[in-house]
């Protein structure tokens, strides 16, 4: 489990925190039937409303699923906002 993550000031994230999620998912997509390599860093939690980068919720993933991701959050607010 992670530490404890602080808020962050910028976008930018550690390289601490990518060397942790590449030692847990390596270099592939994290969706499990993906074998393509990740290119994104996916914050499953809006990093415009968190500010964080909690390991526990990012997902590296290929430029497809990561558009993929993006495309069912837009769905999600829309609804929510209809």
């Amino acid at each position: 489990k992670a530490d404890p993550v602080e808020q962050a000031k910028s976008k930018y994230m550690p390289v601490k925190t990518r060397r942790l999620l590449k030692k847990e998912h390596g270099t592939k997509c994290s969706i499990s039937t993906c074998y393509r390599p990740s290119v994104h860093i996916h914050h499953t939690q809006m990093f415009a409303l968190s500010k964080m980068h909690d390991p526990n919720y990012l997902a590296p993933l290929c430029r497809e699923h990561h558009i993929i991701a993006h495309a069912i959050n837009l769905k999600v607010q829309e609804k929510r906002f209809a």
